[in-house]
């Protein structure tokens, strides 16, 4: 059975102090930042019981834009306790240094 846990993110998401903004997909400006963008990776059935699912995954980006680095590593953190309160793990993290805005990227994933 498919769920998608996006809106639930982003309730939790709206609420770090660390972030100005939140959005689903790309963000349609950055002029507020650090600003956050949440998409979904993937979401499938890892097990079955007969030909019902028992297990699903479902993993999700957290795209973290700001000027600079420090404020990237500051915003991750309080998202990364946020995630993990609503039962998700990080299953890995990277940046992208881009010229004109930096970028942290992290992955998160659930089962249900």
């Amino acid at each position: 059975m498919y769920k998608n846990f996006v809106e639930e993110i982003l309730d939790g998401l709206a609420l770090c102090e660390s972030v100005s903004s939140v959005c689903r997909g790309w963000p349609k400006s950055f002029e507020k930042l650090p600003c956050v963008a949440v998409s979904e990776a993937a979401n499938s059935t890892a097990a079955f019981i007969g030909d019902k699912p028992y297990i699903n995954i479902a993993e999700y980006y957290v795209k973290i834009f700001t000027e600079k680095a420090t404020d990237g590593d500051r915003a991750a953190v309080e998202i990364d306790e946020t995630m993990r309160k609503l039962g998700f793990t990080l299953t890995f993290a990277y940046e992208d240094d881009n010229p004109e805005i930096r970028q942290k990227i992290m992955r998160y994933e659930t089962s249900y």
